[in-house]
């Protein structure tokens, strides 16, 4: 922990004093918020995973802060859709796939825990193709816990079901179990029938005991659900 935050603040002065100096060779003045954004936007849109990561430090710094400026958002939204929507192509060879600084992209939306984070996981939980960043991506969704018109839960279960017929994987359907619970006893519920047929799947699919089980008490919770609602 010492060792990341002596890289991240050599790497932010490095930085600050390359954009003080080209500042003043242009004969401009700037203000700390607007040296804070630049330095944080163009570290998140390096080529090299660990200045993302460095970047992906400096905002969390912030949101523990309480900072909540824009920069913050759009950072987070640029590194967890980047290689997945927004991607670079080489010689027909994707360049911009870094999984690890999505993951936690993801992983600080779910924190900051906003509509417009929501809105972002959604996106990225349709584009994803690791299943340690999907799983990421569900949970903070259900730390987030909001499903307006199912839209949240919808996609969960479009999202584990292409990974349930390509590749099963036990920790992204528990996180999509646990996610299922939390927006089931949100103030929207769930509604979509894809959620009940993800869950038969997992419960009777190649998965862990634990998981399959899972699945099953909360099918049978949700048709609970159901009954009490009718």
């Amino acid at each position: 922990m010492l060792r990341k935050k002596l890289v991240l603040a050599l790497a932010m002065s490095v930085a600050f004093s390359v954009f003080t100096v080209t500042a003043q060779d242009e004969g401009e003045e700037f203000a700390p918020e607007t040296i804070r954004s630049w330095i944080i936007r163009e570290t998140a849109r390096s080529t090299n995973l660990e200045q993302k990561l460095i970047a992906l430090q400096f905002v969390s710094d912030l949101m523990e802060a309480g900072e909540t400026g824009r920069e913050i958002i759009e950072t987070l939204e640029f590194l967890a859709i980047e290689g997945i929507i927004n991607q670079t192509f080489e010689s027909g060879r994707l360049t911009n796939n870094f999984p690890t600084a999505r993951r936690e992209a993801v992983r600080l939306l779910g924190v900051l825990g906003t509509e417009e984070a929501r809105q972002i996981l959604v996106r990225a939980i349709l584009a994803e193709t690791e299943s340690m960043v999907l799983a990421e991506a569900v949970r903070s969704l259900g730390v987030i816990g909001t499903n307006p018109n199912d839209q949240t839960a919808s996609a969960i279960a479009w999202a584990v079901t292409r990974f349930d017929t390509l590749n099963p994987n036990n920790l992204l359907a528990l996180s999509a179990i646990d996610t299922f619970q939390i927006l089931a006893g949100s103030e929207e519920g769930v509604t979509n029938p894809n959620i009940a047929r993800l869950l038969v799947r997992i419960s009777e699919g190649s998965y862990v005991r634990v998981v399959r089980e899972r699945a099953h008490a909360l099918l049978m919770e949700l048709i609970g659900f159901q009954q009490a609602g009718s």
